[in-house]
């Protein structure tokens, strides 16, 4: 038996539960945390760390997956990428919070964008923050577990 696969099912049942008897409260989390002022820095905040610590310590040379230019100056791929994941990230962010705030609570964000629309939007906007999410994830791994080739 796969104990991850386990308990990443306890976990999903356990939120789906939690969701199902908390609805309305989960609902006005979500809100509270898309309108929190804090979200977007603190999502910048730790890309700007990670591409930064990643400029510092890991060899421009040994990452391929980060090196924007082919130049010998690392701090510039790191600011190439800050501003990479953290513009793709925080425009995703934002336009999800008039997404969610638009279908769950009737604010009326998009006002002339037609049901079509918007989920293109959604999806496009999921897969965006995934993508950066998981870049800045990559690269944060790479410079915990660095070593000198």
């Amino acid at each position: 038996m796969n104990k991850k696969v386990v308990f990443a099912a306890l976990v999903l049942i356990s939120l789906i539960i939690y969701y199902v008897n908390y609805e309305d409260e989960v609902k006005d989390y979500i809100k509270v945390l898309l309108e929190s002022p804090y979200l977007i820095f603190t999502y910048n905040s730790l890309i700007g760390i990670v591409f930064l610590l990643h400029a510092l310590f890991v060899k421009n040379n040994d990452s391929f997956d980060f090196k924007v230019l082919n130049a010998d100056i690392p701090i510039i791929d790191a600011a190439l990428n800050f501003t990479t994941y953290g513009a793709v990230g925080s425009t995703a962010l934002s336009l999800l919070k008039g997404l969610y705030l638009q279908n769950v609570f009737n604010i009326t964000y998009f006002k002339y964008f037609q049901t079509y629309d918007l989920s293109v939007m959604f999806i496009v906007c999921l897969f965006l923050l995934w993508f950066s999410l998981t870049r800045v994830y990559k690269a944060a791994v790479e410079v915990l577990f660095y070593t000198t080739k």
